[in-house]
C-alpha cells in the first residue's frame, strides 16, 4: 500500500516538471500600453467629450475592450463605437475604440476605473486598468447670480396690411374664370368632334357614294384607277356591313373564298368575283378602258348591291276582327 502511494506522489510530481504551471501575469508583467484621451478637459454641463480609447500589444496577444453601462459614474455614455485594430508593421498592434460621454452636474470629476482584458498565446492572462481622465464641468449658470428677472413683455407684432388679401382674392377669382371658360371650350370641342351616328342602312350608303362617285366625273378626267377604286370600295363596304365579311383588307381571291359562307347564291357570287377581278386589271396593271366602260363599271356596281342584298320580309299588321259580341 506505502509502496502504491509513493508511486501515485512520483507520477504526479513528473507530470508538474514536464507540463509545468499555467503562466499568470501580474499587470506589470504584460507589455500592453493603455491610453485613454478626451478631446477637452473643461466643459459645460450637457457638453459632448469624446475620448479615445488606444491599447497597444504585442501581435498574438487578445485584447478585449468592455461594454460601458449607460451611468458610467458620475458620466453618462452617449455612445461608445465598434472596435478598429491596426497592425504597426513593429510587431504590436493597436485596437482602438471611441467612447462619447457627458455630465448633467457641476464639479470635477475623474472617469471609474476601464478595465481591459490581456490573454496571451501561450495563455497567460492579465488585466489592465486605463489610466483615469480628468474632467471639470462648469455650471452654464454665473457664479452667485440669483437675482430674479422680470419676464419679458409681449412682442409688438405689425399688423400686416390688408391689400395683399385683396389682390389674392381677385387672383383667385380670375383663375377660376379662366378655368371655368377652358373648361367649357374644351366642352365643345369634344361635342363637336364626337362622332356622328350614321342612320342610314349599308344599302342607303352604298346608293349615296355611287351618287357621289357619278358626280366626281372621274372617267371623263382619264382618272381611271381612281374611279375604278371607289366603285370597289362601295362593293366591298357593302359587303362588310351587310354580311360582316371582312372584304376591306382581303385580296379578291381571299374573298371568294370568304362569300362561300355567306348567304349568297353562287351565281351572283360568282358575278361579284368577276366584277371585283376585271377591275383589278384596272387599278394593278397598264390596262386602261375607255369612257363608257368606266362609267357602266358605276351602274354594274349597283346591279350587284342590288343582286346580292337580303330579302326584306314585310310584316303586315294581322287584320282586325270585329263582330257582335254573342249574347248567351
Amino acid at each position: 500500500m506505502l509502496l502504491r502511494t509513493l508511486t501515485i506522489m512520483a507520477a504526479a510530481v513528473t507530470g508538474l516538471l514536464v507540463v509545468g504551471p499555467v503562466p499568470v501575469y501580474a499587470q506589470e508583467d504584460v507589455p500592453v500600453q493603455v491610453d485613454l484621451v478626451a478631446d477637452r478637459s473643461e466643459l459645460t454641463v450637457g457638453d459632448r467629450v469624446t475620448m479615445n480609447l488606444n491599447v497597444t500589444y504585442p501581435s498574438g496577444f487578445q485584447v478585449v475592450l468592455p461594454r460601458l453601462p449607460h451611468e458610467w459614474g458620475a458620466l453618462e455614455v452617449l455612445d461608445q463605437s465598434n472596435t478598429s485594430v491596426v497592425d504597426n508593421e513593429d510587431g504590436t498592434e493597436t485596437i482602438s475604440q471611441v467612447i462619447e460621454v457627458t455630465a448633467f452636474a457641476p464639479g470635477e470629476f475623474l472617469t471609474p476605473g476601464l478595465e481591459i482584458s490581456v490573454r496571451e498565446p501561450a495563455g497567460g492572462y492579465s488585466v489592465k486598468t486605463a489610466p483615469p481622465v480628468s474632467l471639470i464641468v462648469a455650471s452654464v449658470l454665473a457664479e452667485g447670480d440669483e437675482e430674479l428677472r422680470d419676464i419679458r413683455p409681449q412682442a409688438d407684432l405689425d399688423v400686416p396690411p390688408v391689400w395683399p388679401w385683396g389682390l389674392g382674392a381677385v387672383a383667385a377669382i380670375a383663375l377660376l374664370g379662366i378655368a371655368i371658360f377652358l373648361f367649357l371650350r374644351r366642352r365643345r370641342e369634344q361635342i363637336a368632334a364626337a362622332p356622328v351616328v350614321d342612320l342610314r342602312t349599308a344599302y342607303e350608303i352604298a346608293l349615296d357614294e355611287l351618287a357621289r362617285i357619278v358626280e366626281l366625273d372621274l372617267p371623263a378626267q382619264s382618272r381611271f384607277k381612281e374611279h375604278y377604286t371607289l366603285v370597289t370600295d362601295v362593293l366591298r363596304t357593302y359587303i362588310e356591313a351587310e354580311y360582316r365579311i371582312p372584304a376591306m383588307d382581303r385580296t379578291t381571291t381571299e374573298l371568294r373564298a370568304a362569300l362561300r359562307l355567306a348567304p349568297i347564291d353562287v351565281p351572283s357570287t360568282r358575278e361579284v368575283i368577276g366584277f371585283l377581278s376585271d377591275c383589278d386589271l384596272v387599278k394593278f396593271t397598264e390596262l386602261l378602258p375607255d369612257v363608257p366602260e368606266a362609267i357602266e363599271a358605276t351602274e354594274d356596281t349597283r346591279r350587284l348591291v342590288e343582286m346580292i342584298r337580303p330579302a326584306r320580309v314585310i310584316v303586315s299588321a294581322p287584320d282586325s276582327v270585329s263582330g257582335e259580341a254573342q249574347t248567351a
